[in-house]
């Protein structure tokens, strides 16, 4: 019985091995470009990275020849997908850096908010009323330079003139994160600056971080409160309330708001 079934898989393995090379010859070229490559998607796909980039196109040489002629556009197609896909990037960075946000307990309930600033001076933020650690790509709103509403169905964050405060006054600048990290909140609460040069990475990432005078969140009086501090800043706290970061990037707003 143990020989019969032996007898019986050696059959099913031949016979799998002649498909196989039934195959190769019907379609040398896949095979030979699939080896070239190493890569280990079926034949007819690409390999994707998370932001959104091809890697390694895995169709047959043939194949990937027209896909390239179909993929030339004119200069004016490109600007259009590469805006539309920097949305998408961003998009996919602000509810990242929002989720780690609240597993680090930087935020609470529905507390903090995001921004990032896109090529054509649009602004994507976070909407009120949402937990920045179940948001979706597709929560996000899109406003104007000066707060209007492009795209999206919920509302923009109420603390919306603070992030437009910041991009107005800092050209260089294109991310923006709020939230109340413990320890940095509680030197808000007291009205003291982290202005000593007591952790040499603290210093090199954020420099001095003042403490801006109170003003009543989501009103003018917090945004006139911190635009003189802007220029020269990469970190504020704010007066009983909690703290704000910038940076080129949302990954880099958020690492500062780490740091802090």
């Amino acid at each position: 019985m143990h020989g019969e079934r032996t007898t019986t898989d050696d059959a099913g393995l031949q016979g799998r091995r002649r498909r196989i090379a039934s195959r190769a010859a019907a379609r040398p070229d896949a095979l030979a470009g699939h080896a070239a490559q190493g890569c280990p998607n079926p034949a007819g796909s690409s390999r994707i990275d998370t932001a959104g980039e091809a890697l390694i196109d895995c169709a047959p040489p043939g194949e990937q020849r027209e896909r390239s002629r179909r993929r030339t556009v004119s200069p004016t197609q490109r600007i259009q997908g590469g805006a539309l896909q920097s949305e998408r990037h961003e998009r996919d960075m602000l509810v990242e850096m929002g989720r780690r946000l609240w597993q680090r307990g930087f935020v609470a309930a529905n507390d903090g908010n995001l921004s990032a600033r896109l090529d054509d001076g649009s602004i994507l933020v976070t909407p009120t009323g949402m937990s920045k650690g179940f948001l979706d790509a597709s929560d996000l709103v899109l406003v104007s330079a000066e707060g209007k509403r492009l795209k999206g169905e919920g509302v923009a964050t109420t603390e919306l003139g603070m992030h437009l405060a910041v991009y107005s006054a800092r050209q260089d600048v294109c991310a923006g994160v709020h939230s109340h990290p413990q320890g940095a909140t509680a030197f808000a609460a007291s009205a003291t600056p982290l202005d000593a040069d007591f952790l040499t990475e603290a210093v090199l990432a954020l420099g001095k971080v003042p403490t801006a005078p109170y003003g009543t969140p989501s009103t003018m009086e917090l945004v006139q409160a911190i635009e003189p501090f802007l220029p020269d800043h990469k970190a504020l706290l704010l007066q009983h309330h909690g703290a704000v970061t910038f940076g080129h990037t949302v990954r880099e707003a958020y690492f500062r708001m780490e740091t802090l």
